[in-house]
């Protein structure tokens, strides 16, 4: 039901998208059975947190940069009021810290530099995008948020089998294939044909791999 809709074409055309990133990957049928435990692994919901940290951590650093621009524009009043701000935010070690010190600029006095005001709000803007990416109560409910995908991830895991299942059968049935299918063959030959494998190590001393740029 969630993914019912009167017109379907932007979710096909998604998944069709989707597809055919996943058809550049030589292994893709073991990546599509292997997905949903390697992604929803604890360890690397952990890891998605810690880079979600790591995106905040460089915000807070850009914010920073700034900050270090505003000082000769504004009294020194101004600046230590507006420091003790800007310094929770760095000695914040992972995202609760983060959120719990998230506050923007007090506003200019009459006695701060026009130049100051575009850097103020600046840094404000930054601050709101910080807000913003710590919508969050805590890291638990991004865990929690992560989990509730995977229903719908097996769901668009095996719209792609069938589809491949069907789109194989027909370029069995006409023979006909792309260069990727090609390609997947030759791998697959080698993998599950020792003698086949040890006949092209054992025959080839060097390989050139022609418009190498264009490999991923």
């Amino acid at each position: 039901d969630d993914f019912y809709t009167r017109d379907d074409r932007e979710f096909k055309n998604k998944i069709l998208n989707l597809n055919s990133k996943i058809d550049l990957k030589y292994n893709k049928e073991d990546f599509l059975n292997n997905y949903i435990d390697s992604y929803y692994s604890e360890s690397n919901i952990d890891s998605l947190i810690k880079d979600y940290e790591e995106l905040l951590f460089k915000n807070i650093s850009s914010v920073n940069m700034l900050f270090i621009e505003l000082e000769e524009y504004v009294t020194e009043e101004y600046y230590i009021q507006a420091k003790e701000i800007i310094d929770n935010l760095l000695i914040s070690k992972n995202y609760l810290e983060i959120k719990n010190n998230l506050q923007k600029l007090p506003k200019l006095t009459k006695n701060d530099l026009e130049e100051a005001k575009l850097i103020k709000k600046n840094i404000n803007d930054k601050i709101d995008d910080l807000i913003n990416l710590c919508e969050y109560d805590d890291t638990n409910e991004i865990k929690n948020l992560i989990c509730e995908t995977k229903d719908y991830v097996k769901v668009i895991i095996d719209i792609i089998k069938k589809f491949d299942k069907k789109i194989n059968q027909y370029k069995f049935e006409i023979d006909k294939y792309e260069f990727n299918d090609i390609a997947k063959m030759a791998i697959k030959l080698l993998k599950e044909n020792e003698s086949v494998k040890d006949e092209i190590k054992h025959s080839l001393n060097e390989i050139m791999i022609d418009e190498y740029q264009d490999t991923s």
